[in-house]
């Protein structure tokens, strides 16, 4: 009896040592899984965005494991030859699994190394001499710090004011509704409108990307977020059809351009920018090349840039995209039932894919998409920046490696630093 008590402790203590070294070893194999979203021939193992993220785990759990597997087979294994081994295999992992972590790091320096270029190419060289951190506010230094993924972005919620659900537009019986974020201080200070995304059908203006609201009104730009016809926004009791939706944010350009409004909500009517993601994207995108062409836009409100995420530019050939859908959504009539090209006033690249074709209302634009994106193909955006270049729109064209449609819904993550990097030196160059 004294012989099997006394042996009680050391067991435990066996037991305790081996559920460590199953723990270690598991934050070593967690490391592997997510690199085959980098490495692998399937980017959304983990998902394109998701793969980045994960990694970013993995790059501290794989020393955890190989620094915790090594001292745990110390004190485990009495046989020298075996706990040496094991530490020897488990430092070899740790070194070359966190060497495999490092393009989550280098992706960000990558893609704004790129930016850089893009930059350069559309406003010269000197391009960065020309951008400045505000007086007050806040500006990101870098495409990308590791300080901001843990910590958030620099938002100071008592620089600015909300203002919801503030009516712009009476049709029938649905009322068109804006939310704006209003720099605190006298202005007036640029305005950038944001138009919401979800195919044109679904979400509504305050469904997601407030962060970049908040963000810019904390900057010192009035933002304001749209609705336009989706039958997803609230209390809307129907769709409205493409043409519709073109002149709903046309009219939105009236209400702001009325004195009385544009002094209430601090704006400077000479320095505007449009902004939109996906379905918003491609409404960017047509305003900014063709706002005149589609519809009325009120030219007091003097657009200098428009900002376009993974947006359709292409309806017509867009692959996922059907007559039959068109028309079912009540986005068209019958007539794109028999006729596909009366889409085409409608997609952005028909006003710059032609040469000779007057390009200026046009302004210049900022351009992102992810090269995995499964819902918008990125060549939609590529081709049409590479008109735009042909034209001498000035363009900017951001791709992110991996990124999947809507790759800067985290706030924290590199898409959405990247995003905001590109889109405060854009703005200010455009004003510049």
């Amino acid at each position: 009896m004294k012989t099997s008590r006394a042996r009680d402790p050391e067991t435990g203590k066996r037991v305790f040592l081996i559920i460590l070294m199953i723990f270690f070893i598991g934050c070593i194999g967690f490391t592997v899984w997510p690199l085959t979203g980098l490495y692998g021939s399937r980017p959304d193992w983990w998902g394109g965005n998701s793969a980045i993220r994960a990694t970013s785990y993995a790059v501290f759990g794989a020393p955890a494991g190989s620094i915790g597997l090594m001292v745990v087979a110390h004190f485990l294994f009495k046989k020298k030859a075996v706990a040496r081994g094991l530490q020897v295999g488990a430092l070899a992992a740790g070194i070359v699994l966190t060497g495999m972590c490092l393009p989550y790091f280098l992706v960000p320096w990558q893609v704004g190394q790129a930016a850089s270029r893009e930059f350069a190419a559309a406003r010269g060289n000197d391009w960065e001499s020309r951008v400045h951190a505000p007086s007050d506010g806040p500006w990101l230094s870098s495409p990308y710090s590791i300080g901001i993924y843990y910590t958030g972005l620099p938002i100071d919620d008592s620089s600015f004011t909300k203002v919801l659900d503030v009516p712009f537009l009476v049709i029938g019986n649905d009322t068109f509704k804006f939310d704006a974020y209003v720099p605190v201080g006298t202005g007036p200070f640029p305005a950038i409108i944001f138009i919401h995304g979800g195919g044109w059908c679904g979400l509504d203006k305050d469904s997601m990307m407030g962060y970049q609201r908040e963000y810019f009104a904390s900057a010192g730009y009035v933002v304001f977020s749209i609705q336009y016809g989706a039958i997803g926004e609230k209390n809307r009791t129907r769709q409205y059809s493409m043409q519709e939706i073109m002149d709903n944010i046309g009219s939105f350009s009236d209400w702001l351009a009325t004195p009385a409004n544009a002094a209430t909500y601090k704006v400077d009517l000479t320095r505007c920018f449009v902004n939109g993601l996906s379905a918003g994207g491609h409404l960017s995108a047509l305003v900014s090349v063709g706002r005149y062409n589609v519809s009325a836009w009120n030219p007091a409100v003097n657009l200098l840039g428009g900002v376009d995420f993974y947006g359709i530019t292409d309806i017509r050939h867009w692959d996922k995209m059907s007559q039959a859908w068109l028309h079912d959504s009540g986005l068209f009539n019958d007539s794109v039932l028999t006729d596909f090209t009366v889409v085409d006033i409608f997609s952005p690249i028909t006003y710059v894919q032609t040469a000779g074709t007057d390009l200026n209302t046009s302004i210049p634009m900022l351009i992102f998409h992810g090269d995995a994106d499964s819902v918008v193909d990125v060549n939609q955006s590529r081709s049409f920046n590479t008109l735009c270049d042909a034209r001498g729109l000035k363009c900017v064209y951001i791709e992110m490696p991996r990124g999947k449609h809507v790759f800067e819904g985290n706030s924290k993550e590199a898409g959405a630093q990247i995003s905001l990097w590109s889109m405060e030196r854009f703005f200010q160059l455009c004003m510049g």
